[in-house]
């Protein structure tokens, strides 16, 4: 959902590219005119979603961090929300 890394910038700047980015996004996914999308990582998608306004419905499994089992989940996951998509 954003467009350059925010990992190491502070708090404060991180929040403000995300909400940029993702005002920037909600205008790509209106010009694309796309049918769907899948939003990987929900802590960014839950500050971003009140910026992205499509008519669709939209999906958000969990990051695959840390552990094989965390990977297998979100393939899974990733899985399920393509079949009801």
């Amino acid at each position: 959902m954003v467009k350059c890394p925010i990992g190491g910038l502070p708090r404060e700047k991180r929040l403000q590219a995300i909400r940029h980015c993702a005002k920037y996004l909600d205008e790509e996914l209106r010009a694309l005119k796309f049918g769907r999308v899948v939003f990987v990582g929900k802590s960014t998608f839950k500050l971003a979603k009140c910026h992205v306004k499509v008519n669709f419905p939209l999906r958000t499994p969990p990051l695959p961090f840390r552990s094989k089992r965390n990977i297998e989940n979100f393939k899974k996951g990733l899985a399920r929300i393509m079949a009801i998509s």
